[in-house]
């Protein structure tokens, strides 16, 4: 893995007021168990997590979750739009396998990126 396929700390969002910044002004997509809320901003992506115990009761479930969105995240980075990201659980997804986590996660990209270029471009 090279150093731009890495998941650096500057790829993450880290700080509780980013996180309610991007809350509180960011779009909103949904795929599947996900809720991806993101604004274009001028840097490089960025990916925040916010699993919650009610759809992820134990902490083995949320950590296979979070692996995998940081693992999507890390693959697709490259092709992603500029946008700070907070990607949280919306239904239980105790049953699900990674193959389809993946797979949600996949159709959740294309749609950040396809509404990302509908608001930059109007």
């Amino acid at each position: 893995m090279t150093r731009r396929e890495s998941f650096r700390r500057s790829s993450r969002i880290r700080r509780p007021a980013e996180f309610k910044h991007t809350f509180a002004h960011g779009l909103r997509v949904r795929s599947g168990p996900f809720l991806a809320v993101f604004m274009p901003v001028s840097g490089e992506p960025r990916l925040g997590t916010a699993i919650s115990k009610r759809h992820a009761p134990q902490a083995v479930e949320r950590n296979r979750i979070k692996r995998q969105l940081r693992e999507h995240f890390r693959a697709q980075r490259l092709q992603l739009p500029r946008v700070d990201c907070v990607i949280t659980l919306i239904s239980s997804t105790v049953k699900s396998h990674n193959s389809e986590l993946r797979a949600h996660l996949g159709s959740l990209w294309l749609r950040v990126q396809a509404k990302c270029s509908t608001c930059l471009s109007s």
